[in-house]
């Protein structure tokens, strides 16, 4: 990297994540409330189901399923990888496949502690990916736009699956789908400047931060010159990686005996993954739950219960743990 391509990277740092931006206490409150909420879900949680219920169905647990489930989850991480490399290279932002499938193991690594859910997922990468390629503002549009496709992907498959096997009782989900539809929809077209804001977003004379947001900017410029054929392999991708993690988490169930359709799972796995984007919790924890029990009108509540936690086991908490193995391994060749 060049002496002036530093400068402005490192212009950009302080733009994007200035110091003073967030008292350090408040961040601290902030990290200590969201643990004292995980913790109160998961009391109401057991409150309305018995914990030895849960570990009483879990014990009919067949491993032998769990171990595909864990193959085919590790093979969804990749496919992400590949999505996000679309998009890096795109940008300019140097990272190979191999590298953002060890920062996304890290990111899951320390969502398994850092409260936030999905934001705190973002940050953890720009961080990293940042720090890698050295390119802030590229970085945050690169993140942005990945997971306003994922978002978008994930409540459309998820309405399709829904219209197909409607469940009998309230559309509450197809609501909420609908509405995350939209919003992801017009989020798109903004970003690749399909439509534009009626306003315009007024930036201070200071030039550290005209100069950032011409950098970002430029960077949404690069986004939205994407080939068509880019933008096709990506959403394509995306289509994809959520159908092969449906039959992820329909061998899952297969493991605790129950019996549910491709479809069915289908518009499941939509709800589940949106519950867990509510940023009030650790990794989802307790919010997957209570997803679960209201997603799974067939089955008892304890079957629920410990579906979410498997879920969570073999597609949170395996791929963390590889993230943490990952993290060991650079600290220790630093």
């Amino acid at each position: 990297m060049t002496a002036r391509a530093g400068d402005e990277s490192e212009r950009d740092r302080q733009i994007l994540n200035r110091p003073g931006d967030a008292d350090p206490r408040y961040s601290r409150s902030r990290t200590v409330f969201r643990y004292l909420l995980a913790v109160v879900i998961l009391a109401i949680l057991f409150m309305v189901v018995p914990l030895a219920d849960v570990f009483a169905v879990l014990q009919s647990v067949r491993p032998g399923y769990l171990f595909v489930a864990l193959c085919i989850s590790m093979l969804v991480q990749w496919l992400i990888a590949v999505r996000l490399r679309l998009v890096v290279r795109a940008l300019g932002v140097d990272l190979s496949t191999g590298e953002l499938f060890a920062i996304n193991a890290a990111t899951r690594f320390y969502g398994l502690f850092l409260p936030g859910g999905n934001l705190t997922g973002i940050a953890v990468r720009f961080y990293k990916m940042s720090g890698d390629s050295g390119q802030y503002a590229a970085t945050a549009v690169t993140l942005v736009s990945e997971r306003i496709i994922a978002t978008l992907t994930l409540c459309l498959l998820g309405l399709v699956f829904w219209f197909l096997a409607p469940p009998a009782g309230s559309p509450w989900l197809a609501l909420v789908m609908f509405a995350g539809l939209l919003a992801t929809t017009f989020l798109f077209a903004l970003l690749m400047g399909y439509v534009s804001l009626p306003f315009s977003i007024p930036v201070n004379q200071g030039g550290r931060l005209r100069e950032g947001m011409g950098r970002i900017r430029a960077a949404v410029g690069v986004m939205q010159a994407l080939s068509t054929r880019t933008l096709a392999e990506v959403f394509a991708l995306s289509i994809l990686i959520h159908l092969i993690s449906v039959i992820a988490f329909m061998v899952i169930a297969f493991s605790l005996g129950m019996n549910v359709s491709f479809v069915t799972m289908g518009w499941i796995r939509s709800g589940l993954i949106l519950a867990t984007m509510i940023p009030i919790s650790v990794s989802g924890v307790g919010l997957r739950e209570f997803a679960a029990l209201l997603l799974f009108e067939d089955f008892s509540n304890e079957e629920a219960v410990a579906f979410a936690f498997l879920v969570f086991i073999v597609t949170v908490l395996a791929f963390g743990l590889l993230g943490g193995l990952i993290e060991a391994r650079r600290l220790l060749t630093r």
